[in-house]
């Protein structure tokens, strides 16, 4: 059953513990950290709550492509999971191909060794993860 672990204006993250999946979701434009202060210390204590080999479904649908700062941050965190959880597969909902190539970028730079798909729907990308 999934359950609502985080959520303010710029992401939601929600956790399934019987699926072992977490679920987030990005909105709207970061320009800088300073509007998402808390970014590191949530998304690394998204492994923490689950078993290894997790599932994740990132839903970049409302997210637009962020500042410079945003996207470092974004690939410390990527590092930062491998070695606390080992990630099984990453499924990505993205409709617009500029958040398409930053979410890419930041898995390739982060070495991220998770499976990873893109899909343009949440039923796409759960029928992926459940396989």
């Amino acid at each position: 059953m999934k359950e609502q672990y985080i959520n303010n204006d710029y992401y939601e993250i929600c956790l399934d513990r019987e699926k072992n999946r977490s679920y987030i979701t990005l909105r709207g434009y970061w320009p800088n950290l300073d509007v998402v202060p808390n970014l590191e210390q949530d998304f690394l204590s998204v492994p923490k709550r689950l078993h290894r080999e997790y599932t994740s479904l990132l839903d970049l649908r409302e997210f637009k492509t962020p500042g410079q700062d945003v996207m470092s941050m974004f690939i410390k965190i990527e590092n930062e999971n491998a070695k606390i959880n080992v990630r099984k597969k990453a499924a990505r909902i993205v409709t617009q191909p500029l958040e398409k190539l930053a979410a890419d970028r930041v898995g390739k730079d982060a070495g991220v060794k998770a499976s990873a798909a893109f899909f343009n729907t949440v039923e796409d990308a759960e029928a992926w993860l459940d396989q």
